[in-house]
């Protein structure tokens, strides 16, 4: 296994809330912060405007659409 730590791969355009993962991440090891703040995993699909995503394999779908200069981040075991 490996750490590792990055950007979400993704458009950043106050709409997009759909990004990727470089890897898939060993389960429960996934942290997503956005904005310096841990978000939330949640079962579905997330609330707009939520402190939350979902994970499937490599697809992250967020629960805020980042906007320039906010950069969604993941730390994760895999």
């Amino acid at each position: 296994m490996a750490w590792t730590s990055e950007p979400l791969a993704g458009v950043i355009n106050g709409v997009n809330r759909n990004f990727n993962l470089s890897f898939v991440p060993v389960p429960e090891s996934l942290k997503i912060f956005f904005t310096g703040i841990h978000m939330e995993l949640v079962g579905s699909q997330p609330g707009q405007m939520q402190y939350a995503y979902t994970v499937n394999g490599t697809a992250i779908t967020l629960g805020l659409a980042p906007t320039t200069g906010q950069v969604p981040w993941a730390e994760y075991w895999h």
